[in-house]
């Protein structure tokens, strides 16, 4: 009786407990004063008492874990005081797991245990390296403009909130390419570079900040020898003039005798005179002079001392004369009088060099006919052409040694940069072209914006508003239109395109949806959620004779309109509601009724195995229903049984639509992606229309994976490709100096560069309209046969003659 007494109640079950109570309350109630020989009423009594003892069965209880989303993980049935085991850590997209919520050791009650996640964090590797990538350059190099616009997005981009969750993530990637871009479309600071030669411009070049300029070919000068450029030109910060530099040349001048013994040697600066010697002297002769201009000396020279035999007449004047002749250059002179010099020279070299003194004067008369040839010399002239890809620009006559001026209009070359005047025209000696040197242009760069389109396109539509898609969208169509053979200095262009795109990402709005939290089918809480966010439940709701269990249904990460309803179980004093289950398996046995003598493997027929899975479930239902004492296995059993009914409704084997006719038009369009080429070109397609012809194509073809597919989705989807395909035929752009029309009363419509050229449209209204169906030009009723209408943009536009409407593209 102590040891039974001893029993804790809420140990064990109620039937052994009150077995227990049934046998101790028997053996208490055993008379105390009996005989030894009624001592076989006491040991039964006792062994009783001992069979309900060792009959007692300790209380279990069920321990469920559940996972975010109300799943059910594991159910594990556990005595009083003992713990459950975990199941498998579960995983869940884009979060961690975090714990269990709800306590699962010393179980003392049925008990629903919850996993628990933490979002995972965005990842700010790629911010922060465009960031680094900011912070490392130096404002000094680039323009005022396109360093504000880089100062801009690095204040905005390290503004971003550090630790947000992945759901950020875009926000973060926005930040981070509106950064790059800015970084991307830095332009260097330029500079002006010019290369002078005493005093005259020959070379300028525009030069990036930190990068060099290229020197021009050595020039030339004459009596000097260049040294080098003075001034710096290798990592240009300025503009900058380099200057030239000289030294003057030196030349020897030797002084000999009659016989060629040396008397003097000196070195001269060029132009400067040498110092005569001691006048020699030779027996029999008399010192007459020296023979050779030493004088403004121009080049290395040998001076003669000329001899007089006594008596005869003195020759010295004149070879000074005939060596001056014969030291001059004949390009450097006229034809004409370079033929007079020749000619005085040549009566000079014939004069007997055996006169005697008497005869002085016809020696002197033919010194005094060639320095007169001399002096009447005249510079000859030269032709310095400049020329730009084989025409001539600029014609200069130019005395020998002078120097041709540079043309003052830089030259220009369609898709090349202007370099330099090739050759010197410095020092002139003869004809010269100077030909302009380019090289190419550096081409824009569309990285950026390939990569902004393929963020654009990897948008998932389903998650935003259609008017933010709709602006996303018209971005890519002009994306599409943009010319791809821009060059560097257009790169604003291609910036702006590409701004526009990620500004109508940036710009996306999420879808939003009502999740509605329900009790017993009353709204008690709603709210509206953006496309994946997570709605906050409201405070746990009460019900006589019930406990709350939980939320059903996930509403963490909301994509559709939602309804939670509240789970409870009922509480050990209250009845179970099966009312719900009861109708429940009605409606299943209503739909399995659908099956009778209609099972088999036709369109229109039930699987036997589909058959067979909604009895099992009915019968399990009715089980439920006979035997089930909490409420959340009633509710759960109504939840498995309508899931069932579900999937049996929807195994009925489908009738086979006809797909003939949709094979052979993705075929043809599959084909027409496949021959022609996007662009803005004649005989190419524009990017829009073969975007949406590709979608039409790749929305047909998914139709051949559905499992359930009806000849109406097939129909509908034939239709849209033959309007696609129509679509994509009629959008190819035509030659654009083509006549785009001519109707019945002779009207020509076309394009001339940026000029809508309509011919024979006498009183009748010419309009034109851009893309977004804006009127820009209007002109009433013309009165002339020919009308040309300015078209500041390229781009397509409709022109509207008349009842008449046609496209012209402007490039």
């Amino acid at each position: 009786i102590a040891q039974a007494e001893a029993v804790v109640e809420d140990d064990y079950t109620a039937e052994t407990w009150a077995a227990l109570q049934s046998a101790l309350t028997a053996a208490k109630a055993v008379d105390k004063d009996l005989y030894a020989e009624d001592q076989a009423i006491v040991d039964a009594a006792t062994s009783a008492l001992q069979s309900a003892m060792n009959a007692l069965v300790e209380k279990t209880f069920t321990v469920t874990f559940y996972d975010w989303d109300g799943s059910e993980l594991k159910k594990q049935t556990v005595k009083k005081g003992e713990s459950a085991s975990a199941p498998t850590q579960p995983t869940r997209e884009g979060f961690q797991f975090a714990g269990w919520e709800g306590s699962f050791t010393n179980v003392t009650s049925d008990v629903d245990v919850v996993a628990i996640y933490t979002e995972n964090m965005a990842d700010y590797s790629g911010l922060n390296e465009a960031i680094s990538q900011a912070e490392a350059l130096q404002s000094i190099k680039f323009t005022a403009e396109t360093w504000a616009v880089v100062e801009s997005a690095l204040a905005t981009a390290k503004n971003i909130e550090k630790n947000l969750p992945v759901s950020y993530q875009l926000t973060i990637d926005n930040a981070k390419q509106s950064l790059l871009l800015a970084i991307e479309s830095l332009t260097m600071k330029t500079f002006t570079v010019q290369f002078v030669v005493d005093g005259q411009v020959v070379a300028t070049q525009t030069v990036k900040y930190g990068e060099s300029a290229n020197a021009p070919s050595s020039p030339q000068k004459e009596g000097y020898k260049f040294v080098g450029w003075n001034g710096e030109y290798s990592n240009v910060t300025a503009d900058a003039t380099v200057t030239a530099e000289f030294t003057i040349q030196t030349y020897t001048v030797t002084f000999v005798d009659f016989d060629g013994s040396e008397l003097d040697k000196q070195t001269v600066e060029y132009g400067k005179s040498a110092t005569k010697p001691a006048d020699p002297s030779r027996d029999g002769f008399e010192f007459s002079g020296w023979v050779g201009d030493y004088t403004n000396v121009t080049a290395d020279m040998v001076v003669r001392a000329s001899y007089t035999e006594i008596g005869m007449a003195i020759y010295t004047q004149l070879d000074n004369a005939i060596a001056k002749a014969e030291a001059l250059l004949q390009n450097k002179y006229s034809p004409e009088t370079w033929s007079a010099v020749q000619s005085a020279l040549n009566a000079a070299k014939a004069v007997d060099r055996h006169l005697e003194e008497e005869f002085q004067s016809v020696v002197d008369d033919a010194e005094n006919a060639l320095n007169a040839a001399i002096n009447a010399l005249k510079l000859n002239t030269f032709k310095v052409k400049f020329v730009v890809d084989g025409t001539v620009i600029d014609e200069q006559t130019i005395e020998y040694g002078g120097s041709a001026k540079m043309p003052t209009v830089i030259p220009e070359k369609d898709g090349y940069d202007f370099v330099q005047w090739s050759g010197s025209f410095i020092n002139v000696t003869e004809d010269i072209n100077i030909v302009a040197e380019f090289a190419l242009k550096e081409q824009a760069d569309y990285s950026s914006l390939d990569a902004a389109i393929t963020r654009a396109n990897a948008v998932e539509n389903k998650k935003y508003s259609q008017e933010s898609l709709d602006n996303l969208q018209s971005a890519l169509y002009n994306a599409s239109l943009l010319d791809r053979n821009l060059y560097a200095e257009q790169q604003s262009l291609v910036n702006a395109t590409t701004r526009a795109i990620l500004d109508a990402i940036d710009g996306l709005t999420l879808k939003t949806f009502t999740v509605t939290f329900k009790v017993d089918g009353t709204p008690v809480w709603t709210q509206t959620i953006s496309y994946g966010g997570a709605a906050l439940a409201p405070a746990a709701p009460t019900k006589a004779g019930y406990t709350f269990v939980r939320w059903n249904g996930s509403y963490s990460y909301v994509t559709e309109d939602m309804t939670i309803d509240a789970v409870f179980a009922v509480n050990q004093t209250s009845n179970v509601d099966k009312t719900i289950l009861n109708h429940t398996i009605s409606e299943a046995n209503a739909a399995i009724s659908k099956a009778d003598n209609n099972v088999g493997s036709e369109p229109g027929q039930y699987p036997a195995t589909a058959v067979l899975a909604l009895q099992d479930a009915i019968d399990a239902a009715n089980e439920i229903y006979e035997t089930a004492q909490r409420q959340i296995v009633v509710d759960n059993e109504v939840t498995i049984l309508s899931n069932a009914i579900e999937v049996f409704l929807e195994s009925i084997n489908p009738e086979k639509p006809d797909m003939s006719e949709l094979t052979v038009l993705i075929k043809h369009a599959t084909r027409l992606l496949e021959t022609t080429s996007v662009g803005d070109k004649p005989g190419q397609y524009p990017r829009l229309q073969n975007w949406e012809l590709s979608n039409a194509v790749q929305d047909g073809n998914a139709l051949y994976d559905k499992k359930r597919l009806d000849q109406a989705t097939v129909d509908a989807q034939v239709e849209v490709l033959r309007e696609k395909i129509d679509a994509y035929l009629n959008s190819e752009i035509k030659d654009n100096t083509a006549v785009s029309d001519i109707n019945d009363n002779g009207v020509r419509i076309y394009s001339k560069g940026h000029h809508v050229v309509v011919e024979n449209a006498e009183i009748q209204d010419v309009q034109i309209y851009d893309i977004s169906g804006r009127c820009i030009s209007k002109n009433g009723q013309n009165a002339v046969s020919e009308t040309e209408i300015f078209v500041e943009k390229p781009g397509m536009y409709i022109v509207k003659v008349g009842i008449i409407a046609r496209r012209v593209v402007i490039k």
